[in-house]
């Protein structure tokens, strides 16, 4: 589902991560339902449908509070961050994504915090610090890409739509990474 939808392919991504909620939470797999939740929110916003990703974001946000961990706290903040700019509240979007970086950076999560600071460059208003946040996201990018041994899936991972988006605005040519 998460694959489809980044690809583009909308619709489909979210019958299939619909799919997977329900078994995450039949087999109450709360990890994986927060990984779910994640995932919806962009699909919503990118179908302009508000009420569903609201109700998607204040499920995640909940869940990521029982769960307790700092990863999941800032995957909810980030995704709370990312529907505010939506909304066009640009001051309390970036306070949640701030907040989504703090916990990302105890967490260590390389998948979030590229995304975070990718946002962070389309948030801010100053293009200076724009463009900090967008090597630095592009600076997480290289960090996870370095690792990758098998050439077909870093391949994958560096043309995926927004990765290759963030690299390319940073001055990085995807497949020389």
């Amino acid at each position: 589902g998460s694959d489809l939808v980044e690809s583009g392919r909308i619709r489909m991504g979210v019958v299939h991560l619909q799919h997977a909620l329900d078994g995450a939470r039949a087999l109450n797999k709360r990890e994986t339902e927060a990984m779910i939740l994640y995932s919806l929110v962009p699909a919503y916003l990118e179908l302009k449908d508000m009420v569903a990703a609201q109700r998607t974001v204040a499920e995640l946000s909940t869940l990521a509070n029982d769960i307790g961990v700092d990863r999941y706290r800032s995957l909810a903040a980030f995704r709370r961050g990312e529907l505010l700019y939506a909304q066009g509240d640009k001051i309390p979007a970036v306070a949640e994504l701030q907040t989504a970086m703090l916990a990302a950076q105890t967490s260590l999560d390389l998948g979030v915090l590229w995304r975070l600071h990718a946002l962070m460059s389309e948030v801010v208003d100053d293009d200076a610090i724009a463009s900090v946040h967008l090597q630095i996201a592009a600076g997480f990018i290289r960090q996870a890409v370095d690792p990758l041994q098998d050439p077909q899936l870093k391949a994958h991972f560096v043309n995926a739509p927004p990765v290759k988006r963030v690299l390319e605005a940073a001055g990085f040519d995807p497949n020389r990474l």
